[in-house]
């Protein structure tokens, strides 16, 4: 028994993958299955005691309550108790030999040193109480002392805790205010590319006009030239309410954007506002949302770009068919001077041949 190998708590909860302090309650919870042993003022467990504890681990990974596990131990494990001392000395104390007849004086000097003997075993018993108490009142102080060492590692893990969630919370306040900062820098682009755009806007009206001058100027030449041309004045007329409708929309697409680009400029500083409101529970934001309101301010931010470059090709777009109409028109007033042209010039030479023989018969009457 002596070679037998011996491990203490901290030994036990290595070797079985378990908190010392579940170790702990298992111990004193189980303790009649589990006696310790002493080792100096040390105690110490046995090979029998570390099989117990893998037997209540699987027990409890199996889903077992404390009273079936009870149940399961009680049946395969005798329980350990203190042995009772007043047994001892009965057993030390032998039985007196008894005749038949009168107790001879031999018998009665031999009960004498029997009663001897029975004394120093209870002076024994008394001394192993005692030593039994000191032990257990060593116990009780070990216990106690690992109990405040084991509340004093919580302790300390609990301060780490709140020293690595301070970290945390510094951390996500740095990503918040860089976040901010991204946010700010887009809303700044995003009102440079409105400025841009409302300059761009402000060319193209200009050409509009410029357009809209020089299509007056050549409906002007036009009627001079052919007067007759109703239809050219028509379609002129239905070019013009067409560019016109075309500059209504997209002013108004642009005004719409404006306005939408405002708002969201709005909301953003609002939102802005709230999240600065907000920075005391910044720990209990999630990354995910942030993410999701950063998303969706770009997704608006390219939305709103999409709409401005559709809107621009759509104007270049109408621009070219006017501008394609335009040289159509010239290119049928064109046709129609040459054809106005061709007319006079048939007239003439058919006035030439008329006067032709009205000169032949003046000169044959001269004759």
């Amino acid at each position: 028994m002596d070679s037998e190998k011996r491990y203490t708590v901290m030994e036990l909860a290595e070797l079985l993958g378990v908190p010392r302090t579940t170790i702990n309650d298992w111990l004193s919870r189980y303790s009649m299955y589990a006696a310790p042993v002493m080792q100096g003022k040390r105690r110490v467990y046995s090979e029998a005691t570390v099989s117990v504890l893998r037997e209540i681990a699987a027990l409890r990974n199996a889903g077992k309550a404390f009273h079936d596990i009870e149940q399961e131990l009680a049946g395969k494990h005798p329980v350990s108790a203190v042995p009772e001392l007043e047994k001892t000395v009965e057993e030390e104390t032998p039985d007196l030999p008894l005749d038949s007849g009168e107790p001879t004086l031999a018998a009665s000097q031999e009960g004498i040193g029997n009663n001897a003997a029975v004394e120093s075993a209870k002076n024994n018993a008394d001394e192993e109480y005692a030593l039994i108490a000191r032990r257990q009142s060593e116990e009780i102080g070990q216990m106690i002392g690992e109990s405040f060492q084991s509340m004093a590692q919580r302790l300390e893990e609990l301060e780490n805790l709140t020293r690595s969630q301070r970290k945390n919370s510094m951390l996500w306040a740095l990503i918040f205010i860089l976040l901010i900062c991204a946010i700010a820098a887009g809303g700044f682009l995003f009102r440079m590319q409105l400025q841009k755009a409302d300059q761009e806007n402000m060319r193209l009206h200009k050409i509009n006009q410029d357009n809209g001058q020089m299509i007056h100027s050549l409906q002007a030449q036009t009627v001079t030239l052919i007067a007759g041309t109703k239809t050219f004045q028509a379609n002129i007329a239905r070019l013009e309410a067409e560019l016109k409708e075309q500059q209504a929309r997209f002013d108004k697409a642009v005004k719409e954007s404006r306005e939408a680009a405002e708002a969201a400029e709005k909301a953003g500083k609002a939102a802005l506002k709230a999240e600065q409101e907000k920075l005391v529970n910044l720990h209990k934001v999630r990354e995910s949302l942030i993410r999701a309101e950063r998303d969706k301010a770009l997704a608006e931010l390219k939305l709103k770009e999409t709409e401005i470059a559709l809107a621009k090709e759509k104007f270049a777009a109408e621009r070219l068919k006017l501008l394609k109409e335009k040289e159509e028109a010239e290119t049928t007033a064109a046709a129609v001077r040459t054809e106005a042209e061709k007319v006079k010039a048939e007239a003439i030479s058919k006035e030439i041949k008329e006067a032709n023989p009205a000169e032949k018969t003046v000169q044959n009457e001269k004759k």
